[in-house]
């Protein structure tokens, strides 16, 4: 189904798009993939910091107000050795652990 968040008590909705752009001057997507547990929501960003169309960083952003505000990105894995693209394959949460399951093709992750 459709993610939404709502920021006036559930009177209207926003619905939160695949691929929506979380923060455009870091230049950070979040992948489609977003984990929630009680009123803390997490999402993965990916960033290409070289500016050549791959994704070089890997970050985590953790809301704990039900989404309304993100912590800033944690570095959470990066890759060296290559030129390929991320594929967030999925997020979940378990308690205090946060379980990422990503692809890299070609190129080796660090983190």
């Amino acid at each position: 189904g459709d993610l939404a968040s709502s920021n006036d008590a559930t009177q209207t909705f926003r619905k939160i798009q695949d691929g929506l752009l979380l923060r455009q001057s870091d230049g950070i997507y979040i992948s489609s993939d977003i984990a929630i547990e009680g009123q803390n929501v997490y999402v993965v960003g990916v960033k290409d910091i070289y500016n050549d169309r791959t994704i070089d960083r890997c970050y985590l952003f953790k809301s704990v107000d039900g989404g309304q505000t993100f912590s800033e990105p944690q570095l959470i894995a990066s890759l060296s050795g290559g030129n390929a693209k991320w594929l967030v394959d999925d997020l979940l949460v378990h308690g205090e652990n946060i379980y990422v399951l990503f692809s890299a093709g070609g190129a080796e992750i660090n983190g």
